[in-house]
């Protein structure tokens, strides 16, 4: 089966959308950055302990507003910074010139033993073994190739409902058949004598 289509920024938004309701691609938080949170806790906390020490009344309320204030200001600056480049990064991908061979015109193939994925400036090949999730919503699908990527297929590149649920079932009889496949004949013929006029390595004799 092959379809051809176009990316769009909302394509790749819905991926990182679903990937990160996906418990097996999550990364777990490492001991540096749960190191990192208690030693933060710690020094609010001693911050705190300092302005009841040295502050009374109104003293310590307006030193408590402040600090909360401060807190959730850097993290919605944080929360917005994030966002806007996250956005930025899409616009750049699909509007621009330097970028846009890689996601107009791209052609999905699905044979039985490998996907392939044409774009107008380079061809990607991979085993059904590499897909190890295939994901599909009401609007895409995606044939997740490592951890962190994939290969997204919007609806729109379909005829209709059917020819989506074609593909999705496709891919996924491909995808877990991979173990249950004969190997490939390579054509060679091991069992007849080599011909007369064969070159001979030297260290045969």
């Amino acid at each position: 089966m092959e379809i051809e289509y176009t990316l769009h920024p909302e394509d790749f938004r819905a991926f990182e959308r679903y990937h990160r309701k996906l418990r097996s691609a999550q990364t777990q938080p490492s001991l540096s950055a749960a190191l990192g949170v208690l030693a933060i806790v710690i020094l609010v906390g001693l911050g705190l302990m300092f302005a009841a020490f040295f502050f009374h009344g109104e003293g310590f309320i307006a030193f408590w507003m402040g600090l909360l204030s401060g807190w959730l200001g850097s993290g919605f600056i944080q929360f917005w910074w994030q966002l806007c480049m996250k956005r930025s990064l899409h616009k750049a991908q699909c509007e621009d010139p330097r970028s846009e061979w890689a996601i107009r015109d791209i052609r999905v193939i699905l044979a039985p033993d490998e996907v392939r994925t044409i774009s107008r400036a380079s061809t990607s090949i991979y085993e059904w073994s590499r897909v190890w999730h295939i994901g599909a919503t009401g609007k895409h699908v995606f044939l997740c190739i490592t951890r962190t990527t994939a290969t997204v297929v919007p609806r729109r590149a379909f005829r209709d409902q059917q020819h989506f649920e074609e593909f999705i079932a496709l891919a996924r009889q491909y995808q877990q058949g991979i173990d249950h496949r004969e190997p490939k004949s390579t054509g060679i013929i091991t069992s007849l004598p080599p011909e007369s006029n064969a070159a001979i390595r030297p260290d045969a004799y």
